[in-house]
């Protein structure tokens, strides 16, 4: 009984792992996408950016040991705002299916899987304008990507 619950359990968090964009395999983000306009080294071990376009937008993946650990949505003008459409699309072309939950305190932040930081999968930040630009960005990071570089708890 115990080993079905487990094997369940498994076969349901890989599954909606499956399903996001988020944990994605380069040839799964790439079936997606289509091929990378370019390919960069990333600032640690086991990472690697690949840009893409998808329709008007460009695609910043960045991929830690070959799965996509935080991907960055923008406008192929660099200029143009995201529309709340736009936002909620993205939002959930990566929850797997799962709701994304706006932050009551923090203005245009989102977390997925629940309402405390434990039970967090996911972080979504909008950026009217990135730091250091004037170029506006939806980021979408797992959790483990979320703390080192935004310092959450």
């Amino acid at each position: 009984m115990v080993r079905a619950f487990i094997l369940g359990a498994l076969l349901a968090l890989v599954t909606s792992r499956a399903n996001a964009r988020l944990w994605a395999t380069i040839p799964q983000t790439e079936a997606r996408y289509g091929g990378a306009l370019q390919t960069f080294p990333g600032d640690a071990p086991g990472e690697e950016q690949r840009k893409y376009r998808y329709k008007d937008f460009y695609v910043l993946v960045t991929f830690l040991y070959g799965r996509s650990d935080d991907e960055w949505y923008f406008h192929t003008d660099g200029k143009t705002p995201f529309s709340d459409r736009e936002i909620q699309f993205f939002l959930s072309m990566t929850s797997g299916g799962s709701p994304w939950q706006k932050s009551s305190d923090v203005s245009d932040v989102w977390s997925l899987g629940g309402s405390s930081v434990e039970s967090w999968k996911a972080v979504a930040a909008y950026y009217p304008k990135l730091p250091r630009t004037t170029i506006p960005g939806l980021g979408i990071y797992t959790l483990a990507r979320a703390k080192k570089l935004i310092k959450l708890p």
